[in-house]
C-alpha cells in the first residue's frame, strides 16, 4: 500500500492545478460566475466547494476514508477554519487597515496559550512579555475608544468588526497552539 501511495504524490499536485489554476478561472474569466454581481456569500460558497470537491477527488481515487473519530475532527477543524477565514473576510470588508492592525493577536493568543499550558516560560521573557501585553492593551484600548466614539455619536467602526475579528483571532489563535 505505501507504495501505492508514493507513486501517486502527483495526482492530489495534479488535480490542484486542474481545478484551482484552470477551471475555477475559467469560470470566473468566462464571465459564467460574475463576480461583481454575485453576493460575498455566495462567492465564499463557491471558494469552499472548490475546495471540498479537491478534496473528495482525492479521496475517491485514493479510496481509504474512514468516518471515526480522527475523521470528524479534521472535519471540525476545516469547518471552524472556514468560518474564520469568513470572519476574516468580512473584518477586511469594513476595514482593511484596522484588520492588519488586529492580525497579530492570533499570535499572540498562541503564544500566551503556550505559556499557561505547556509552560514555555525560557522563550517568554521580559521583554516578549511587556510586547505582548502593549500589543493587547493597544487593540482592547482601541475597543474602548470606539466605544466611546458611539456614545458621542461620532464616527466610529461597526461594533461587529470586532466580533469577526474576536472570532477569527481565537479560532486561528487555538489552531496556532494546536499545531504545537
Amino acid at each position: 500500500m505505501a507504495t501505492s501511495i508514493t507513486v501517486a504524490w502527483y495526482v492530489p499536485v495534479v488535480l490542484y492545478i486542474v481545478f484551482i489554476h484552470t477551471v475555477y478561472p475559467w469560470f470566473r474569466k468566462a464571465k459564467l460566475l460574475h463576480a461583481k454581481d454575485i453576493e460575498f456569500t455566495t462567492l465564499f460558497v463557491l471558494h469552499y466547494f472548490f475546495a471540498a470537491l479537491y478534496a473528495w477527488i482525492a479521496v475517491v481515487f485514493f479510496g481509504n476514508i474512514q468516518f471515526n473519530t480522527l475523521t470528524l475532527f479534521i472535519l471540525c477543524v476545516g469547518a471552524a477554519n472556514g468560518f474564520a477565514a469568513y470572519c476574516s473576510w468580512r473584518a477586511d470588508q469594513i476595514s482593511i487597515s484596522l484588520g492588519a492592525i488586529f492580525g497579530f493577536m492570533d499570535d499572540v493568543i498562541a503564544i500566551g496559550l503556550g505559556f499557561l499550558i505547556l509552560n514555555e516560560t525560557k522563550y517568554l521573557g521580559v521583554g516578549v512579555s511587556v510586547g505582548l501585553a502593549l500589543c493587547a492593551s493597544t487593540t482592547v484600548l482601541l475597543a474602548i475608544e470606539n466605544y466611546f466614539k458611539k456614545q458621542a455619536s461620532k464616527e466610529h467602526i461597526a461594533p461587529r468588526f470586532f466580533l469577526y475579528v474576536l472570532v477569527y483571532t481565537c479560532i486561528w489563535g487555538i489552531a496556532s497552539f494546536l499545531m504545537r
